[in-house]
């Protein structure tokens, strides 16, 4: 007569902690994605901030110094934070001049054929085209004076300082005070 045996095999165990091993292994790996994943956000988040502040900075010094400000920043500079939490972390910003080609477009659009009969139907003169021409550029000219790209860029080591992740904030600025100079009533 056979006893039944309440015991487990060894068989049955060595499978029970293979099962449990490949299930823990899982669950570490997941753990392990979901802290990277999270460090980064949190440091996006650091850098956004920072390129912020640095923005803010801007706009706030040229409202009260004035547009002029933004010119004299030059084009473009570079540094790190003194913050000993951000050792190791860059900062660059860069000013650019903005250029729309308003009298291209103008030109592009005025002659396209529809614009053509269409000017033509109101009657529009050559010295129309003139003026409007001459206007594109003045308004070439002063945007070119009033706007600018101002660009932040924030960028914090990965793998041990040998390669950086960073985030860029573009900001443009104007100045309205040309504006209204140019546009009357605004």
């Amino acid at each position: 007569m056979k006893l039944k045996s309440k015991a487990f095999t060894l068989v049955e165990v060595m499978i029970a902690l293979m099962i449990l091993s490949i299930t823990l292994t899982a669950l570490t790996g997941g753990q392990v994605m979901s802290l990277n994943t999270s460090q980064k956000s949190r440091f996006v988040t650091i850098a956004t901030s920072l390129a912020r502040d640095m923005m803010e900075d801007i706009d706030i010094n040229s409202s009260i110094q004035g547009f002029s400000y933004v010119k004299e920043l030059g084009e473009k500079s570079e540094g790190s934070f003194e913050e000993e939490e951000y050792k190791g972390w860059k900062w660059k910003r860069e000013v650019k001049e903005v250029n729309i080609p308003i009298s291209k477009i103008m030109n592009t659009f005025m002659s396209s054929g529809d614009m053509q009969q269409e000017a033509e139907n109101v009657g529009a003169a050559q010295g129309d085209q003139q003026f409007l021409g001459l206007m594109a550029s003045n308004v070439e000219r002063v945007m070119k004076d009033s706007l600018r790209e101002v660009s932040v860029t924030v960028s914090w080591p990965v793998k041990a300082g040998t390669q950086y992740s960073s985030v860029v904030l573009v900001y443009y600025m104007v100045d309205f005070n040309a504006v209204r100079n140019f546009v009357p009533g605004l």
